[in-house]
């Protein structure tokens, strides 16, 4: 039988790939050729990956050895990595037995060096008849079994060729082969590639290559010879898609050193057969939930974490649920807070029994039990451990779930869903081979790392008509008449240290045990690197870009040897610079060549300052059906804002209902610390103080409150590495509480309402609006709005009469109160800022000698007529867009129409979602 046997030689990754196979001949790798003859001596190889075992069961063979030897030389290690030790201290156990080296015998000899004495002692406490520990069969086990059973020659006869020099193959190959000769196979090398005797830019170069001469050598520029350059890979596969569909005829063989989709989608792209690459990513959604599940067993909760759970395509949670629970999060990040609680008492309580009751789909107790399993659960501080029962249910639970509805799966999903199973499995079966009954946080983050791994997933199946592909230097075995090196980087690795010391190695020598030397791998390494170019014959195409995936690439290090042999002038004639129009100097003559056209940067227009809308009474409105000119069902500050100082956002956002998509992430640092701060605060004014509440009494509510309010409200403040924000912020609340206690105590203010909504009317529009906080004193009220920072800014909108929001509140509090001021308080800085100090003696008012009922008056009439005015010009379907280019010449336009109005705005809106429709993006 004849065997072709090579490090990278894959039965279904090899070229030239035969049209009509040879009976009886087969393609393998060590670990395949193993396996095979392991069926003629009836050794079963362990089912699926058993690594993750091997490692633990070696590190509690590691932690058994410290007990009596507690200074050996991994000790420190060990300490600080279990599993890292010893999964490294049993790749050097294995690669001793591929070698031949007996440990267990060794162990006892007096020069042993004192490492090897070391993994000596612990093969000896695994022999020992007294051991209860085991270690499952690794790859190393079974060749040496397999070697020793060979001798009985119950394989068939083996004529194998070699694809590698022998010399170069892994010692326990080697073994295997020498063993293999003893009962008649016969064991030959690869022959030497044939290198053209033509005087082509290829067999010049190959010729220059082989036999090491110093010559320059000229291009001829024939065609044999091709270097596809430009800065980004998908450049060139877009080139080289376009070259291979204008080339029906042209079926070179492909070369893909990395499994990346970049070159497939650009083949199919042209309409060209699929290349079915197995692709390997551990971004998918399949694996990411597997490293995400631990995070429901600690607490202080990790909030992007647990959003990053919900927002999975692929989990084991009710998607329409996740996407409140996410939006809930992503507003208010924290669990148990109000609205936390709201958001599932709503959902479980009206949302699911309505999907339930119309959707036959939807398993309302399915869902109630997931809820209950990831978020209500004891959680355990990252301090502590966890019981490795709690660690095994997570996995046990999401093992279960990867199990249901595959027949519904199909493809990649299949794939995937089966991956996770089975990384899952192996989770499982690693916590059940634990000897500890609790884990730590970091415990369970390694046990994860331990099995995660990506699984190569098929997202189409080849095609007919694909072109022969390989995705390995030595997967080339024999001549190729044309090849593509796609993606002509640097991949493998360009150093080699020897694990073992000059001691050590000359020790094994000695017992006849040979490893291979970092100059054996290396010398390997650039065998297998040479093949793709000596076994192209007739053209080989290199394809050299300088960024992939967006990263700098290092190109491969033949490109040296080519830049030597020819010189940068004479490479230039073969070199296609897809980025400069690929002018191609003739070397694809022969060819159809892709046509460029030059495409011009076309910026986007300019914004207008004006839009006329054609049928401005179709814009509906809040309430079903068209009706008059935007007529909502009320108004909000936010709303007539939007109205008065830019049309555009309230016609596009209130009229064509557009809105951006939640991002769903956790709140920025500026907008959470704002919210809590009001709710802080209004917690505060909710108890039942009186006029003596005393500096002591407002801090430790504060020190008492604000825990709480972080579990519940602002968990990323509780994260590793952020108590020092925890600090400034419970200080900054002490400030702030007790500047406000002492304005409203020194003032004679109470607290009439936190959060009170305020209704009415505003040019016979409904109004809603809840302000903040509102004070009392006798007959006189006090609308305060909480804000977080900005001090300079409020004080310019109160400076400038901009501070709409405070005077429509005072205005829909109706004509009981003598008088209404209005204010700001900057939370963080602890001030009220005011226009006068009517309100709050001692403040720094902004204009102290003015009346705000007058100002509130002068500035509400011109809302009015700037409010009328805005509704005229929507009616007759004129849509101003202000912005910085456009706002001088709508002053000029509008004239003295604007002294009777509030002060237009000179600037591009602030946080203006609608940018890129009004021309504002470049």
């Amino acid at each position: 039988m004849k065997i072709r046997l090579g490090l990278q030689l894959n039965e279904d990754s090899h070229l030239p790939r035969l049209e009509n196979a040879v009976l009886g001949e087969q393609f393998f790798t060590p670990r395949a050729f193993v396996q095979w003859l392991e069926k003629f001596y009836g050794i079963q190889h362990p089912p699926g990956d058993v690594d993750h075992l091997r490692i633990e069961q070696y590190r509690q063979l590691c932690a058994a050895y410290l007990e009596s030897a507690p200074d050996v030389f991994f000790a420190a290690s060990f300490r600080a990595d279990q599993w890292a030790t010893a999964a490294e201290l049993l790749s050097r156990r294995d690669e001793l037995l591929s070698a031949g080296l007996r440990l267990a015998v060794l162990a006892n000899s007096p020069d042993l060096p004192p490492r090897v004495l070391a993994l000596a002692r612990i093969e000896e406490i695994l022999q020992a008849d007294s051991n209860e520990l085991d270690l499952r069969f690794g790859f190393a086990d079974r060749l040496n079994l397999l070697i020793a059973a060979t001798l009985a020659g119950r394989h068939p006869a083996l004529d194998i060729c070699l694809h590698e020099p022998e010399e170069l193959l892994p010692p326990g190959l080697r073994r295997l082969l020498d063993s293999l000769r003893v009962t008649g196979s016969e064991v030959t090398p690869i022959p030497d590639p044939e290198i053209a005797s033509t005087d082509s830019d290829l067999a010049n170069w190959q010729r220059k290559i082989v036999s090491g001469q110093k010559e320059k050598l000229t291009a001829r520029a024939d065609g044999s010879l091709i270097l596809l350059y430009a800065t980004r890979e998908t450049h060139i596969a877009a080139y080289l898609a376009r070259l291979l569909a204008g080339n029906s005829a042209w079926k070179p063989a492909l070369l893909q050193p990395e499994r990346k989709q970049t070159l497939n989608n650009a083949l199919t792209i042209e309409g060209l057969p699929d290349q079915g690459v197995a692709v390997s990513s551990l971004a998918r959604p399949s694996l990411q939930v597997l490293k995400l599940v631990t995070t429901f067993l600690w607490e202080p909760v990790d909030l992007r974490r647990t959003l990053e759970f919900l927002n999975l395509i692929v989990k084991p949670f009710d998607n329409h649920f996740a996407t409140r629970l996410a939006r809930s999060l992503a507003n208010s990040p924290g669990l148990g807070g109000p609205e936390w609680n709201r958001t599932v008492a709503v959902y479980l309580n009206e949302t699911l029994p309505k999907r339930a009751g119309y959707d036959s789909r939807v398993n309302e107790e399915r869902i109630r039990e997931q809820y209950s399993f990831w978020f209500s659960r004891r959680r355990y501080q990252q301090g502590e451990s966890v019981p490795k029962a709690e660690v095994r249910a997570l996995f046990n639970f999401l093992l279960n779930w990867s199990r249901e509805n595959v027949n519904e799966l199909e493809g990649a999903n299949l794939t995937a869903r089966k991956t996770l199973g089975a990384q899952c499995k192996r989770l499982v079966e690693l916590i059940d081979a634990l000897p500890e009954s609790k884990l730590s946080y970091l415990e369970t983050e390694r046990l994860v790392r331990s099995v995660y791994e990506p699984t190569p997933t098929t997202f189409q199946s080849r095609q007919l008509g694909h072109l022969p592909s390989a995705y390995h230097s030595a997967s080339i075995y024999a001549g190729v008449d044309e090849l593509i090196w796609w993606d002509f980087t640097e991949k493998d690795s360009n150093y080699f240290f020897s694990r073992w010391t000059t001691e050590e190695l000359a020790y094994f020598v000695s017992q006849h045990g040979h490893l291979l030397s970092p100059k054996q791998k290396n010398d390997r390494q650039v065998w297998q690197q040479l093949r793709p170019l000596l076994h192209s014959r007739k053209r080989l195409v290199l394809c050299l870009s300088e960024r992939v995936d967006g990263s700098e690439a290092l190109p491969h290090a033949l490109l040296g040897d080519l830049e030597a042999a020819f010189g940068a002038e004479e490479l230039a004639k073969l070199t296609v610079n897809i980025d400069d129009s690929g002018s191609a100097h003739g070397i694809l003559a022969n060819f159809v060549q892709p046509v460029f056209k030059p495409e011009p940067i076309q910026p986007l227009p300019k914004p207008r300052m004006q839009v006329q809308l054609k049928r401005p009474s179709h814009l509906t409105t809040g309430r079903a059906g068209p009706s008059e000119t935007l007529q909502r069902e009320y108004e909000t500050p936010t709303s007539l804002d939007k109205l008065i100082y830019y049309p555009h956002q309230y016609v596009l956002q209130y009229g064509l209902r557009l809105r951006p998509n939640d991002l769903l992430s956790v709140a920025a640092d500026n907008r959470l610390l704002g919210n809590l701060g009001h709710r802080l605060i209004e917690s505060l004014l909710e108890q039942k103080m009186d006029d003596h509440w005393d500096r002591r009494q407002c801090y430790d509510f504060v020190d008492y409150y604000v825990p709480e309010l972080l579990r519940q409200e602002g968990a990323v403040l509780l994260e590793y590495g952020r108590e020092p924000e925890r600090v400034i912020f419970t200080q900054t609340m002490r400030r702030a509480a007790w500047s406000l206690i002492t304005l409203l105590q020194d003032n004679h203010w109470t607290v009439k309402g936190t959060e009170l909504d305020v209704e009415g009317y505003f040019q016979d529009s409904p109004f809603k609006g809840r302000a903040d906080l509102i004070l009392e004193r006798g007959n006189e009220l006090a609308i305060i709005d909480l804000k977080w920072r900005g001090k300079s800014v409020f004080r310019s909108l109160i400076n400038n009469r901009e501070d709409l929001q405070l005077n429509l509140y005072a205005e829909m509090m109706g004509e009981t109160p003598d008088s209404v001021h209005t204010a700001y308080f900057i939370i963080s800085d602890g001030i009220m800022i005011a226009r006068n100090d009517q309100a709050f003696q001692g403040i720094d008012a902004i204009a102290p000698d003015e009346d705000h009922a007058v100002i509130q008056k002068e500035i509400l009439n011109k809302l009015r007529a700037t409010y009328d005015w805005r509704r005229e010009q929507l009616a007759q379907g004129q849509l101003e867009v202000r912005t910085e280019s456009t706002s001088g010449a709508l002053d000029d336009l509008y004239g003295p129409v604007l002294n009777d109005l509030l002060e237009m705005k000179s600037s591009d809106a602030n946080w203006d979602d609608f940018r890129t429709l009004i021309g504002l993006l470049e």
